[in-house]
């Protein structure tokens, strides 16, 4: 099973954008004017493919026009375009082939929430594909996708988590996942026997709960989940819990 749920639309890449304003065009003309920059770039990024979005992925391109506060917000615009344009398969090997994945997992460090929850929304698209989870793994990320489960921030944690549970798709991510701590950490997010789960962190159980089936096809997660007492607070989901989806993602467990 995966987490589908990072953005619902069908974007197709634009194959036909060189004969189109590009974003970094609209960058130099509007970079004098702050004021409508903001409206500019949104316009730029709608019309744009994800070659495009790329460019806005490197520092030194985007530090040559902006202050830090707009190239934060091109980081944003151009991370949420692939977002957008990843929902296809054929765009998800395009990102990858344009370097996007790199750009986007070099983002993950961003102290920028808005700039975190794009880039963890298209990395949950880019990773329902193979080559794009094997990236992620080759470039180190996993760990600090890890680590954002973690964020005070209640949208970036659940996003982190839905990263997670899709780059869990293969064998050797789920051996990577382990190793960084996913496994404990996403354990921890499930309630201790007889704690009532409050509603507003039923979504982050219900993803959590989808992350730790996917990773439970792995023998040597097996054994970590039973050694961190997750087989008891699974069972204890499905006998206890009010919620036919809490208790249909314990049972896949």
């Amino acid at each position: 099973q995966l987490c589908h749920g990072a953005f619902a639309g069908s974007w197709k890449l634009n194959r036909a954008s060189a004969a189109r304003l590009t974003v970094m065009d609209a960058v130099e003309r509007l970079a004098e004017s702050p004021a409508t920059f903001e409206i500019g770039i949104a316009n730029a990024v709608s019309e744009n493919s994800a070659a495009s979005a790329l460019t806005l992925l490197s520092p030194k391109r985007s530090g040559r026009h902006t202050q830090q506060a707009l190239k934060q917000l091109l980081k944003q615009s151009a991370a949420n375009t692939l977002k957008q344009l990843s929902v296809d398969d054929e765009n998800r090997n395009a990102v990858r082939n344009a370097d996007g994945v790199k750009g986007l997992v070099a983002l993950l460090a961003s102290s920028e929430r808005d700039v975190q929850l794009n880039v963890l929304g298209a990395l949950t698209n880019l990773a329902l594909n193979d080559a794009n989870r094997v990236e992620v793994r080759e470039l180190k990320a996993i760990p600090g996708v890890v680590a954002l489960v973690d964020s005070p921030d209640d949208d970036v944690s659940k996003k982190s988590i839905e990263v997670l549970w899709n780059l869990s798709g293969i064998d050797e991510n789920r051996v990577a996942i382990r190793e960084a701590g996913g496994v404990a950490k996403l354990l921890q997010l499930l309630p201790e026997a007889n704690d009532i789960i409050p509603e507003q962190w039923q979504n982050r159980v219900a993803s959590a709960l989808g992350a730790i089936a996917n990773l439970a096809l792995h023998p040597d997660n097996q054994v970590a989940i039973r050694e961190s007492d997750g087989l008891s607070k699974i069972v204890c989901i499905l006998q206890t819990s009010n919620s036919p989806r809490l208790r249909e993602r314990a049972a896949n467990c």
